[in-house]
């Protein structure tokens, strides 16, 4: 099976046909499926945790690793699967219409190269407070320093 080759309908009877096979439809519930999808996901994160980007691109680089990734990224996918045939959700209508909300949502001529939208941007930078915090209560690195260097701050 490969993308080219493979269409969602075909994986979802794949998974389908493995979860009957083991008669696992009882416990595959909405619940117990999204907590699966982000138990996995967290497996798949864990792959990432502390990398700058340049050990992300090479733990990508590594077969043995990237072979890991991989089959995290199967589980999650699985699980969606899963969870859209016990749930009767029709992924690639869903997939299309939330890419044409987002459409609207983030139009090319104000997202091209930025992920965030202008006015949050003046939002926090407007909610930084005087001692150096932003309205979630975190602190800058350079805050944090001055905090560790001086006592008399903590």
């Amino acid at each position: 099976m490969s993308d080219e080759k493979t269409t969602v309908a075909e994986l979802r009877r794949a998974v389908a046909e493995f979860v009957a096979a083991r008669e696992w439809e009882p416990f595959h519930t909405a619940k117990n499926l999204s907590m699966s999808i982000a138990i996995e996901a967290a497996e798949l994160m864990e792959h990432f945790q502390w990398l700058t980007p340049e050990e992300t691109e090479a733990a990508l680089e590594d077969a043995a690793t990237r072979a890991q990734i991989a089959d995290e990224l199967a589980d999650v996918v699985i699980y969606c699967l899963s969870m859209s045939n016990a749930c009767g959700i029709d992924v690639s209508a869903e997939v299309s219409g939330k890419l044409a909300r987002n459409e609207a949502r983030f139009p090319v001529e104000q997202f091209h190269g930025r992920f965030r939208r202008p006015e949050r941007d003046k939002r926090e930078t407007t909610a930084k407070d005087a001692k150096g915090g932003d309205r979630l209560g975190c602190i800058s690195e350079a805050r944090a320093t001055e905090i560790v260097r001086k006592p008399e701050l903590r």
